[in-house]
């Protein structure tokens, strides 16, 4: 198993906070995100990593090699030049030829999260994406619409009651991923960049299995705007 951290975003959202940073390395409780991730991935001996970059990949770059625990990693970067225009999912299809050889760890760069989430997904035997109990969900979450146990939708748009708040973490087989991949190739090819890779998932759904592993009180949330450092500061705390 390998995993895969997408952390080509400048993070606009959050102004200054990341004007001469990666999103990545922002600090939640005195530890960037990123060391958070790697920390997690090191807790349950995953050692084969492909971290994405885009705004400022030298200081995450940097970052990384400073810390003396990363050595034991495998750790391999990809370049997206055209983070300023393009969005994740250009960055997913550079990976392309990477990641339908093994099954995958998926999180993106922004990700805060609880390690037993981590742990709960890798022992599962199918793919799965974590989903939130969360009662409100903003405008600008992902959210995932669930039907008969299976995650058939992931965007922004507002559906029905079966619908939860999406982390951003997902298990994916060998068999979902190719699918998926093959789907982002589509959208590639056709000059659609600009949207979400789940946009490309959303065509394809139904011929994956990809199944909610629902959390309630662990912590698990993006962090897009100043607000959320604090709540995930307040979460981590309690």
């Amino acid at each position: 198993m390998k995993a895969i951290i997408l952390a080509s975003g400048r993070g606009i959202r959050l102004g200054p906070i990341t004007q001469d940073m990666p999103k990545t390395l922002i600090k939640i409780l005195d530890r960037p995100i990123i060391e958070r991730i790697l920390d997690s991935l090191l807790e349950f001996n995953i050692k084969t990593v492909i971290i994405t970059t885009g705004f400022h990949d030298d200081k995450l770059k940097a970052f990384i090699m400073s810390k003396e625990k990363y050595r034991g990693l495998k750790i391999e970067y990809v370049h997206n030049s055209k983070y300023k225009e393009t969005n994740y999912i250009y960055t997913l299809w550079l990976l392309r030829k990477k990641v339908i050889d093994d099954d995958i760890i998926l999180i993106h760069g922004d990700v805060v999260y609880d390690f037993s989430l981590l742990k709960k997904l890798i022992k599962k035997n199918e793919s799965h994406v974590t989903v939130s109990k969360k009662d409100a969900i903003e405008p600008h979450e992902l959210k995932a619409q669930i039907k008969n146990d299976k995650v058939v939708y992931i965007g922004l748009r507002p559906t029905d009651e079966n619908t939860m708040l999406c982390t951003s973490i997902f298990k994916l087989l060998k068999k979902d991923i190719k699918i998926w991949m093959d789907e982002i190739d589509v959208f590639v090819n056709q000059g659609i960049v600009g949207c979400y890779a789940e946009d490309a998932f959303n065509k394809v759904s139904d011929k994956m299995t990809l199944l909610p592993l629902v959390f309630e009180n662990e912590v698990g949330m993006d962090i897009d705007r100043e607000e959320d450092i604090k709540t995930a500061e307040r979460l981590l705390k309690s």
